[in-house]
């Protein structure tokens, strides 16, 4: 194959060889000798690139390992994520794109990647591809490679843009939403169970009548570290959870667009009568009880309790969770402080080093009477059927 080769294209052994461990390269290490040589047969071999007006073929007439001209419009961009094999490093992103024929995903591998990072390919985007390679076609899989070309041709602006209120948030639903920045917490690292690296952000977003938690994971974390509260944020691709009840917005890969325009951080002040399931809201309370803090230990993949779950691997996640009793001049109500929430309103930086029911029992007295002003998000308790708030930041202590 290596004498094919040379004797088609045209090339020294030094020129083939450049051109193959280029192309290792630029797909960090995964292609073996014969896998990049017969890549690079096949893109000399295919459609040739026209100098003059573009014949650009229906996604539904693809043909398996050729290569096409093809107008598209991009209908979801995933951020970039880093890999590694055989020790070298790559990044890759998958692009979903639509003609009116058929979807299909167009894969970039490492700089081809700023594309994405810098803006410039987005959801509405009209793209213009040159010798894509078609790896698949069930389901179809186009991949740039080292002859293809993208072109941007403009935005399709006849497609309305459609987001996902917080309220009407459904568990296993990927959605688009645009809210404010309630909170943004600084970015951890953690190591993984099988000893890899990883990266966390959380933020809270909110509207007018709802909180809702947001964690981003990994390479999509460099898209959120300059957030702010009162930010307007856009999130593309975001993964709706259950958490201990609350709804809670996961981001793997999905596109995350900060605007700098400062749409203000409070929340409406509520009086706790007035307070309506799934409501967000700011009060003024008085701590009228504190009841107890306890750790709860569940599975995170069957979300039963450790005493109950029969899963082969557990998983535990311990959660901090302190109940309370707050009022004010409308009337009282059942708040739940939860993991960082809950330390601050008992005064402890780790539940692990303490036992927290011995911390309620020793601040108890000290906390009764206390004036606080809390975010909160009101829900229907399932089994009393009253409302009952989740305290999702403290923002004064009087």
């Amino acid at each position: 194959m290596l004498e094919e080769a040379k004797t088609k294209l045209n090339l020294s052994q030094d020129e083939l060889s450049e051109r193959i461990t280029r192309l290792q390269n630029e797909y960090g290490g995964l292609l073996t000798d014969k896998g990049a040589l017969e890549i690079i047969l096949r893109e000399n071999t295919s459609i040739a690139k026209n100098d003059g007006e573009k014949t650009f073929v229906k996604l539904a007439d693809a043909m398996l390992q050729e290569q096409i001209n093809a107008r598209v419009i991009v209908k979801r961009v995933r951020w970039p994520r880093s890999f590694e094999t055989n020790n070298r490093r790559g990044r890759v992103a998958n692009i979903t794109i639509a003609d009116d024929s058929k979807t299909g995903v167009l894969v970039l591998w490492n700089d081809e990647c700023r594309l994405v990072e810098e803006g410039k390919i987005r959801k509405n985007c009209v793209l213009e591809l040159s010798k894509a390679f078609v790896k698949n076609l069930e389901p179809l899989e186009l991949q740039s490679r080292l002859t293809s070309e993208i072109t941007i041709a403009g935005i399709q602006q006849s497609l309305e843009e459609k987001t996902t209120a917080l309220s009407e948030l459904v568990e296993g639903n990927e959605v688009d939403v645009q809210a404010v920045v309630a909170d943004a917490r600084e970015p951890k690292e953690f190591i993984t169970k099988d000893g890899r690296k990883g990266k966390l952000m959380r933020l809270v977003l909110r509207d007018d009548k709802n909180l809702v938690p947001v964690v981003v994971w990994g390479d999509a974390v460099t898209q959120c570290t300059s957030a702010v509260p009162g930010m307007r944020i856009t999130i593309e691709g975001a993964l709706v959870k259950n958490n201990a009840g609350m709804r809670e917005l996961h981001v793997n890969d999905g596109i995350i667009t900060l605007q700098t325009t400062n749409a203000g951080t409070a929340l409406p002040p509520t009086k706790i009568s007035t307070l309506a399931a799934n409501a967000a809201a700011t009060i003024n309370a008085t701590v009228e009880n504190v009841f107890e803090a306890r750790v709860s230990r569940k599975c995170r993949a069957c979300k039963l309790k450790e005493t109950e779950c029969t899963c082969t691997k557990k998983d535990v996640q311990e959660t901090l969770v302190v109940s309370s009793e707050l009022s004010d001049e409308s009337g009282k109500i059942r708040a739940v402080f939860f993991n960082e929430t809950a330390r601050a309103f008992l005064g402890i930086e780790n539940a692990a080093n303490i036992d927290a029911q011995t911390v309620v029992e020793l601040k108890r007295n000290y906390l009764i009477g206390k004036k606080i002003t809390l975010e909160v998000q009101a829900k229907q308790n399932d089994f009393t059927q009253k409302i009952e708030v989740v305290v999702k930041k403290i923002r004064a202590v009087e």
